[in-house]
Parts: C-alpha cells; sequence; structure tokens
C-alpha cells in the first residue's frame, strides 16, 4: 500500500517521532562521555579534501554505477563522509541508488512503502543507536524498524498491560484498549520467531510497545473524539490496521531473513571448520601417525582443528609443532590410563589377602589398621602391584613375602594415624582459644591414653552418623566403611570444578575425620555427673553401656537397645536432645509471654537428670508412654492416611511462622509420637494434637 492512499492521519502519527534516551546513569552515551577527557577543547582545524573527493566529478552516470555495487551499509558511510554526499544520497529522488545496493544483499525482503530506503538500511546494517547515538546499539525491533542500545530501549519500551491512560489506545474505556491499533514490539525476535505475527488482532496488554507512537496514537484518537466525526474515526481504525499489518508482516519476513542469514553464516563456518580438521588430519597422517593417535574431547586440539580460517603453510607452521606436543601428551596419558587400570586389577587381587592379614593382627592394633586404599599406598605394596608395569598378578605366594614389610609400614601409619587423631583433637580443643598453642609432644603410650580417654570422640563426614565414635572405633569404621578413601583426605577431596563462582577455600581445610566438635565440655559434665573420673576409658563406659548400667531414663524409642549402642551414642543422643530444647526456645513466636518451661520440657538438662548408673543387678523403671490399643490404632489409620507427615500441634503453635520449615515433621510412629508429647510437652497424645500439612525447606 502506497503511503498516498491513506486518508487519515494513520501513517502520519508514526512519523517523525522522537525516542526518549535513556537516563544518563544508565546511558551507555554519558558513560562514554564522561571517561573523555574534560577541559579541552577541540582543535580548529581546517577540512582536507579526502580520497573521496574526486567522486564529486565524475560523470553522474558513473557515479550512479558505482553506487549501484556498493552494500547498504557502505551507503550510509558514505552519505556521513561529507555534506555534498549526504545532500545527494538522503534525497527522495535517488532512493533507486538504496535500492540497487539493497538488492546487493541476497535474499532480503523488500523496504515497504511506509518505510523510507535509508532507515530501513540503517535499522538493518548500522550500529548507532537511534535515540542516544552510541555505537553499540545491540537491540534491533524489526518490526517498528528501530535500532536502539539495551538501556534506550528500556526506556523507549513498556508492556500495554504497565501503560498509563495517556498511551493506552482506547475509545470507551483504558480496559478495553484496541491494541491492534499499535506496532507489537518485537526484540529479540531471532530466537521467537514462530511467536511473530503479522495479524493486528494478535496483538494483547503482554506485547511490549513504542511509548512515542503509542502516545501519538492515543492523542489523534483524541483529537478525533472531540471533533465527533464517526466517518473520520472508522477510516484511521482501518487505516491504522492495514499500516500495522504491514509493518508487522515485513518484521517477520526480515526476522526469518535475518535467522536464515545467521544459519548460513554458522553452516559456512561449520563447513570451514570441517574442511580444516580434515586437512590438518590429512599431514599428520602423511607424518605417520594414524586416527587413534590424535586426542579425544581435548580442549587444546579442538581450538587448533575447529577453526574458520583456511589451513595454509604458515598456520601449518605454527600448528605443527603445537599438535606434535598435544599427540605425545595423548600417548603418555594412554599409557598411563593402562597402567592405571593394571594396578586397579592388583588391588583387587591383593585384597582378600589383605584383609585375612589384617585379622592377624593383635586386638590393640586391629583397629588402627590402614584400609585397602593406604595399604596398597604403602612403599612395599607398591613394589608389589607395580612389578612388570602392573602385569603380573598378585598371588599368595608373592603376598607373602611382603608380609614383614607391609607389618612395618602398617605399624607407622598406625603411628601417624593415632597422632592425627590426637591433633584433631587438640585443634578443635583450640577453635575458641585467643592464643594458640602447639600439640605437646607425647609419646606413643601417653598417645594411646589420651585416645582412650571418653572425652576423645570422633565424627565422619563421609556419611551421616549421628553418633560419635571413639578412636578406635573410627579407624575401624574407617578402615570398612570407606576402603577406598585416602585418610585424613580434605573435605570435599574433589577440586573446584565450578569456575562461575569463586571457590571457597574453608571446606578444603576440615578432613573426612574430625574430632566432635564442642563435645569434650559436655563429655566431662557427664562423667562428674555420673560420678565418675575424666580419665575413666572409652572402652568402660562401653561395657557399663551394653550391660545396661549406664542409659539414659527418657524412654526414647528411637535409642538402640543396650547391646548395639554405646558411650558415643549415647552422649551424642543426650546433647541431641538439649540441642533440640535450645533451638525450639528461639523459635518461640514474638507475642510469647511465658516461660519456655511452661510448655516445652528440657528433660535431659542437667545430666544427672536423664543418665543414670545402676550399681549391679539394679533396675530402672522406664516410663511408659504407649496408648491404649483402640487409640492408637485409631492415630495409626490417620497417619497412613495423611499425605503429608504429622508434626506436633504444640511445638508448631510455639514457632515463628517464618521458621515453620520440614524439621517440625515427625516420623509416622505412635510410640514416638506419645513419646514426644509426654516427654515434651507433659501432654497425652490424642488425634487433636497433631498437625498434617506441608511445610518448605
Amino acid at each position: 500500500m502506497s503511503t498516498l492512499n491513506f486518508t487519515t492521519n494513520a501513517f502520519v502519527v508514526s512519523q517523525g517521532l522522537v525516542p526518549w534516551t535513556a537516563h544518563p546513569y544508565y546511558s551507555r552515551k554519558s558513560k562514554a562521555t564522561n571517561l573523555s577527557p574534560k577541559g579541552k577543547e577541540p582543535k580548529a582545524s581546517r577540512s582536507k579534501a579526502g580520497k573521496l573527493a574526486a567522486l564529486k566529478d565524475m560523470p553522474t552516470e558513473i557515479f550512479y554505477m558505482i553506487i549501484g555495487w556498493l552494500h547498504p551499509l557502505d551507503v550510509i558511510h558514505l552519505s556521513r563522509s561529507s555534506k555534498f554526499f549526504r545532500t545527494m544520497l538522503m534525497s527522495k529522488g535517488n532512493a533507486l541508488l538504496w535500492k540497487a545496493a539493497r538488492q546487493n544483499v541476497p535474499g532480503l525482503p523488500d523496504c515497504p512503502q511506509v518505510l523510507a530506503e535509508p532507515r530501513y538500511a540503517a535499522f538493518l546494517f548500522d550500529q548507532y543507536c537511534f535515540a542516544c547515538g552510541v555505537e553499540r546499539s545491540t537491540t534491533v525491533d524489526y518490526n517498528l524498524a528501530l535500532r536502539f542500545c539495551s538501556p534506550c530501549y528500556g526506556a523507549n519500551f513498556r508492556s500495554g498491560g504497565s501503560l498509563d491512560n495517556s498511551y493506552r489506545p482506547y475509545i470507551t474505556t483504558p480496559k478495553d484498549a484496541y491494541w491492534f491499533l499499535l506496532v507489537a514490539g518485537t526484540a529479540d525476535s531471532i530466537r521467537r520467531i514462530p511467536a511473530l505475527s503479522g495479524d493486528p488482532s494478535s496483538n494483547h496488554e503482554y506485547h511490549q510497545y513504542y511509548l512515542s507512537e503509542a502516545k501519538a496514537v492515543r492523542n489523534e484518537i483524541t483529537r478525533l473524539l472531540s471533533s465527533e466525526d464517526a466517518a473520520t474515526m472508522l477510516a484511521f481504525l482501518t487505516e491504522r490496521r492495514l499500516y500495522v499489518e504491514q509493518m508487522q508482516t515485513n518484521g517477520r519476513a526480515v526476522a526469518e531473513w535475518r535467522r536464515q542469514r545467521l544459519t548460513d553464516k554458522h553452516e559456512q563456518a561449520q563447513s570451514a571448520k570441517t574442511e580444516r580438521s580434515q586437512a590438518i588430519r590429512d599431514k599428520l597422517l602423511s607424518l605417520g601417525y594414524d586416527e587413534g593417535d590424535f586426542p579425544v574431547n581435548n580442549a587444546a586440539w579442538d581450538k587448533i582443528l575447529n577453526q574458520p580460517t583456511k589451513l595454509n603453510d604458515r598456520i601449518w607452521k605454527t600448528a605443527r609443532p603445537k599438535l606434535l606436543k598435544l599427540i605425545d601428551q595423548e600417548r603418555e596419558d594412554r599409557l598411563r590410563a593402562q597402567f592405571e587400570a593394571r594396578l586397579k586389577e592388583r588391588q583387587t587381587e591383593l585384597a582378600p589377602y589383605y584383609y585375612q592379614f589384617v585379622k592377624t593382627i593383635p586386638e590393640s592394633d586391629r583397629p588402627f589398621m590402614p584400609n585397602l586404599h593406604d595399604a596398597c599406598a604403602l612403599p612395599c605394596v607398591v613394589a608389589l602391584l607395580s612389578a612388570n608395569n602392573a602385569e603380573t598378578p598378585v598371588t599368595l605366594t608373592r603376598f607373602t613375602s611382603v608380609v614383614n614389610a607391609l607389618r612395618d609400614g602398617a605399624r607407622k601409619y598406625t603411628e601417624r594415624a593415632k597422632r592425627d587423631l590426637l591433633q584433631w583433637q587438640h585443634e578443635e580443643r583450640q577453635r575458641f582459644v585467643r592464643e594458640n598453642t602447639p600439640l605437646p609432644t607425647y609419646s606413643p603410650a601417653e598417645v594411646d591414653a589420651e585416645l582412650a580417654k571418653a572425652t576423645s570422640l570422633f565424627i565422619c563426614h563421609h556419611c551421616p552418623l549421628n553418633a560419635s565414635l571413639s578412636a578406635r572405633d573410627i579407624c575401624t569404621h574407617w578402615r570398612t566403611e570407606h576402603p577406598q578413601l585416602k585418610w585424613n583426605d580434605d573435605w570435599p577431596p574433589n577440586e573446584h570444578e565450578d569456575r562461575r563462582k569463586r571457590p571457597s577455600e574453608w571446606p578444603k581445610k576440615l578432613p573426612w575425620v574430625s574430632a566432635m566438635s564442642r563435645v569434650e565440655k559436655p563429655a566431662k559434665e557427664a562423667l562428674a555427673a555420673l560420678g565418675l573420673a575424666e580419665d575413666t576409658s572409652h572402652a568402660e563406659l562401653d561395657r557399663l553401656v551394653r550391660t545396661g548400667r549406664l542409659l539414659c531414663g527418657c524412654g526414647d524409642p528411637t535409642l538402640p537397645p543396650p547391646q548395639e549402642s554405646s558411650w558415643g551414642t549415647l552422649l551424642s543422643h543426650v546433647l541431641a536432645e538439649q540441642g533440640w530444647y535450645d533451638h525450639r526456645t528461639r523459635l518461640l513466636p514474638t507475642h510469647y509471654r511465658g516461660h519456655p518451661g511452661d510448655r516445652l520440657r528440657d528433660d535431659h538438662r542437667p545430666f544427672d537428670a536423664c543418665l543414670k548408673l545402676l550399681n549391679p543387678g539394679q533396675h530402672l523403671m522406664i516410663p511408659d508412654y504407649q496408648l491404649e490399643r483402640e487409640e492408637a490404632d485409631e492415630i495409626a489409620a490417620i497417619l497412613v492416611a495423611e499425605e503429608h507427615p504429622p508434626a506436633c500441634r504444640i511445638c508448631h503453635n510455639l514457632t515463628k511462622d517464618s521458621w515453620r520449615f520440614k524439621s517440625l515433621w515427625m516420623p509416622r510412629d505412635v510410640g514416638i509420637l506419645a513419646h514426644h508429647m509426654q516427654a515434651k510437652h507433659g501432654e497425652r497424645l490424642t488425634k487433636d494434637r497433631l498437625v498434617f500439612k506441608y511445610f518448605p525447606g
């Protein structure tokens, strides 16, 4: 449609619009200006005739012929070179020159009649922002034929739903806006071309709209409403729809051309990369290498081969030594991988012999024996496994030949492991001391005596242990549960691989096994409450626990039976219950004015309130919190039927709203719930005292 066919201002309202410049704080133009030297006056210089001055004296026919061979961007640059060329090229009579230059771009859609040729070329090929003029405008709107930098685009476009009434294209009410009167914005439309539509009826309030155009259309509607000319209003709406349809149809065509152009460029680059890669491979094959020698999944190798630049003698001269070095490195890596695979087989063959060897060690030293990984790292075992390039199988005869050396190596390992445990315990003591002191020098007997104390407790961070272990038990746990991990390995042992985040150093300073945090002082208090000396051995307390003489009187059904329990398990249980009470008191609602003890019971503090040391033959009456059979069956049926786990209603009500997380959930066990209700709140369990709801976190 020609612009001359418009009988109303449907086309005029979209012409001569001045875009808004972004706020100086966000504008790239203002930032670039502020970085330039200040206070310097530009030097006045007499203009000199450039190399293009000869074009002025050239015959018109030849000049037009030259213009016809140029790219549209070259014509834009030529129009900016002087006033003479600008006056000539920007005149409407020379639109054919722009059209001829545009035809040099394959597949480019024709310029719509509602757009000028220079603007069509500028928004497609130029880099200047139409608002602030900065030469870094990457946001192109194909429907509106506009190009902005990112800050200016944000200043000139808004979604229809956020437009003020003075911008909405409505006639009766703002809610009934005629969005088909505005051209929908299509920034970043290359990725979502299927969503683009030439039909103005598909425009909605969630689309982006050009503020200057929306304001002009709204003003025109207001003017027509004031004139009360219904025929002109109807013609304006009809012609405006045709204008928007033409702009959006052309915008989709340009977006598809742009995507196809990028696709073709990518395919050409891929073809050039493939050709270069094959040429390099052919040259390497001619040097005597084969495909099996080339690295796989090697970034440095791929960077040299996968480039869109054609291979020539200069490039080959530079790349050849790098490629040969990578091939040699690949050979070494493969030989190393093959050796490590054979070494792994030898370790598997060694495992049964080593486990039998551990059983021959005296009971006093057996818990501190190295696991399979550390045993394979001993010098005598390394020599055994790697003999003959790790190709000789491990037999009983070969293993027997290194038993004595293995025994000596294990003894040294045991001494180091014990001192490591003592060092971690010393570091735990020094955590809250202003002036740290080094670990005193201990004899082997003193080391054993320190580790045997009931206050020496350790934890494994590699597995979810809820209870602390003695030095003997933690080493036994490490040998049996983690046979393929190195002793004293950092936590976590893997190197930092996410380059998007800055690596943290503190986790690597903590080994997998460490002394139990803040447990030595409570352990001493517990021993004092039981009337035992601080140097009481861990083994003696374990014996008391397993014979039923040392126990917790709370009757918690989650505690293991005495035969399977230990001093570390019992102490960890008491500390966990004390921590539960402290945590609950910190989460009390702000409106709670009572004493925490009124609704929450601290039944594990002090230690003598729960820990009991019985005389031989003495029995402790454990409170029974079991419900009647019918009531227990009714609650059990409710627990099965509910979607979410149960939570204690009293704990729920005594917790801040912002801290009600999944930690409030409890097991679907009537016995555990009844014990919690009676021990922590002094209440009897009923179905009304349970809450079944979803908690975040």
